[in-house]
Parts: structure tokens; sequence; C-alpha cells
């Protein structure tokens, strides 16, 4: 798919991204080579839409950002697809019929998952400060996924304590909008006191 001033193309080994700087993974930090293999990247088909690349595979679609970490996962299928520039609209062919994507006031339900924040030594968080609203959080701790929060409204929320681990990951599913998710040891810190 063209994508700007480059390329993008389904590989082995992630969503690889061509421009005159070179080549690019955007895939690399949010799936392992074994979680891409998964989705079928042999059957993918890519579009570059509203600042975005939407991947269809066999079993849904996975948005890219490029520049911003992560990855949006829709269960939406398409067989093809088309994006009109003039309309700045994303077309899908669905059971033989074409339908507009994101036409209608319906939400689609999404799971985003950051990539994994590594600490130096075992730790905790102890508050998230989440902007956005209708959504579940989980906070996933050395591969371990923990209680899902019902977010809401935008806001400061406590997090379990009662244990240390060096690696987190958050996973963010609903209907609704989100802006930014920050993590912190403590207020002060999320105020950069």
């Amino acid at each position: 798919v063209s994508i700007g001033a480059g390329v993008g193309y389904a590989s082995p080994d992630g969503f690889q991204l061509v421009t005159l700087s070179g080549v690019q993974n955007l895939t690399a930090d949010v799936f392992t080579r074994d979680q891409w293999q998964a989705l079928g990247p042999s059957t993918m088909h890519a579009y570059w839409w509203d600042g975005k690349i939407v991947i269809f595979h066999d079993a849904g679609a996975v948005v890219l950002i490029p520049g911003v970490p992560g990855y949006v996962s829709l269960d939406v299928l398409a067989d093809g697809a088309y994006v009109d520039p003039t309309l700045d609209a994303l077309f899908l062919l669905q059971d033989h019929k074409v339908t507009q994507f994101d036409a209608d006031d319906e939400s689609l339900t999404l799971t985003w998952r950051s990539k994994v924040i590594s600490l130096p030594r075992p730790g905790n968080f102890s508050v998230m400060q989440v902007m956005g609203r209708n959504l579940g959080l989980q906070v996933v701790a050395d591969s371990v996924d923990g209680e899902t929060w019902a977010i809401t409204a935008p806001g400061l929320h406590p997090l379990p304590g009662g244990f240390m681990a060096r690696e987190f990951e958050l996973e963010v599913t609903g209907t609704g909008e989100i802006d930014s998710i920050e993590l912190a040891q403590d207020v002060a810190e999320l105020a950069g006191v």
C-alpha cells in the first residue's frame, strides 16, 4: 500500500514500511513473529486511510498509526476495500456488498494493547491517569492478566498493590474514546514533582 512518501507491505516478520530512509518494521514492538504469523500475513491486504494503515486479515483487522506505539484490533472482516481520496472514505467489500467503513453511529469494539514496559528492577505502579471514558482497562504484569477496571470518566484511578513485576502491558477494550494513559508509582510522579 502507498503510504505518503513510502510503501508498506505485510512480510513474514511484521508490517514493513519502506521509505528513502530505509525499511522499518512498524509492528516490531507490538507483535512477536509468532503472533504476527498467527494473523496470516500472506492473506493480508492493507489500505492507507485518514492517516492510518488498516490491515485486514482472516480474523479481523489491525489499525496502525505510524509514529504512534501500539495498535487497534477490530473484529471487522473484508474481502477487499477501496479508499476514495475525494470523499476521504474507506469502502469495504463484505459478503458481496459494498459498505462505507465507520459511516454510521454504531460503535465498534476496540482492543488496544501497549508494548511491553520493562523496568530495570521489580516494581509496581500504584496509580494511573486515564483521559478517556467507556473503556475496560487491564494491567498485565509479568505476563499475568490482572483485574479489568471499568473507566467511565477521565481521571485518576488507584492500581492494586501487593506484588512486584518487571514487565507491564496495558490492554484497553471498549467502545469509548481514549486520549492517553499514564502509569506512576505515586500521584506526585504524575504531576512531575
